[in-house]
C-alpha cells in the first residue's frame, strides 16, 4: 500500500517537474520534494527489513551537499543574469 502511494508521489513529482520548468527555484524545491520521497521509501525498506538505520543518514548527507550545490548554483546565476529564468531555445 505505501509503495503505491510513494509511486503516485514520484509520478506527480515528475510531471510538476516538467511542467513547471521555467524558474530554477521552482524546480530546485520540486527536486528537494523528490529527494525526500526517496528518503522515505528508504526508511520505510530499512523499517520493513529491520536493516541497518546509517544508510539513511548517509543518503541524507548527499541530499544536504546537493541542496547547497543548488543553492550555489541559483545565486550564481541570479548574480550573472539577474534572474532565475530558464531559457531552453529547441
Amino acid at each position: 500500500m505505501f509503495f503505491l502511494l510513494f509511486i503516485f508521489f514520484i509520478v506527480s513529482c515528475f510531471f510538476m517537474f516538467f511542467l513547471v520548468s521555467k524558474n530554477v527555484l521552482s524546480l530546485l524545491l520540486i527536486l528537494e520534494y523528490f529527494m525526500l520521497l526517496i528518503y522515505l521509501m528508504l526508511c520505510t525498506f530499512v523499517f520493513l527489513t529491520s536493516s541497518n538505520m546509517m544508510m539513511g543518514f548517509y543518503y541524507l548527507t548527499v541530499v544536504v551537499c546537493d541542496s547547497s550545490l543548488g543553492l550555489s548554483v541559483l545565486v550564481l546565476l541570479v548574480r550573472s543574469h539577474g534572474k532565475d529564468f530558464l531559457l531552453f531555445n529547441l
